[in-house]
């Protein structure tokens, strides 16, 4: 579904209203700061949280991280076009303790979320990072590494090969479990069309590699020889 740019403004206000609301409640903040995201990373990804809902459309939202997708435009500036909403992990464990469904990330229905943060193909660089899910592309460019996150492992698109076929090389941040493996395997599988893509398996994922190892870590990891060249 192609977004108005009415569409797109109003749902880029709902973003700057749940980042407003994050500082309201301090074991969000908190959340993020575990996950070694600065104030300035929070900032720069309008991250939120929804304490009161700005639309009726999420109330079942509520007491969620807000991951707003947000798209750049030199001609029309910044808008957004859809929203991950993350459980935060105390009420994951009390549904999992409880044996009830988790869902950890909602969004909402009709709104499309087939690449996250798309800007990072605005920036002039050799090679792209690929991760899956939105705050390993999110801690990938607190490195300072360009990055788009794909919300699914499985997931897949055609016109991926033409997206990323002009890059020296494509980065897929792996994360270390069968999911990663089989993504990784379906992104390099020459049959799909993206040329020198090369794996990089993660501790865990993305955003524990940047916990663990801290963003110069985290970027040496990736780059290896090449992190003073790519500076």
């Amino acid at each position: 579904m192609k977004l108005s740019d009415d569409l797109r403004a109003s749902l880029l206000s709902t973003a700057k209203t749940y980042h407003n609301q994050l500082l309201e409640h301090p074991d969000a903040v908190q959340y993020l700061e575990g996950r070694g995201l600065s104030p300035e990373t929070v900032r720069r990804f309008v991250l939120g949280f929804v304490g009161e809902p700005a639309e009726p459309v999420d109330e079942s939202f509520t007491g969620r991280i807000s991951i707003p997708y947000l798209h750049s435009s030199p001609i029309k500036g910044w808008s957004c076009s859809s929203f991950k909403f993350r459980l935060m992990p105390d009420v994951e464990e009390r549904q999992r303790a409880a044996g009830g469904k988790v869902r950890k990330y909602m969004h909402r229905k009709g709104l499309s979320t087939k690449i996250f943060n798309p800007a990072a193909l605005l920036k002039d660089t050799d090679y792209i990072c690929v991760t899956e899910g939105e705050l390993d592309a999110i801690s990938a460019e607190q490195a300072g590494l360009p990055t788009i996150g794909i919300p699914g492992a499985t997931q897949w698109e055609d016109w991926y090969p033409r997206l990323l076929g002009g890059y020296q090389a494509v980065y897929m941040l792996q994360d270390e479990d069968k999911a990663g493996e089989d993504m990784s395997a379906m992104w390099a599988d020459p049959k799909n069309g993206i040329a020198n893509v090369k794996v990089i398996v993660m501790d865990k994922d993305v955003n524990h590699t940047l916990v663990s190892r801290g963003e110069n870590g985290l970027r040496d990891l990736v780059l290896g020889d090449q992190a003073l060249f790519f500076a």
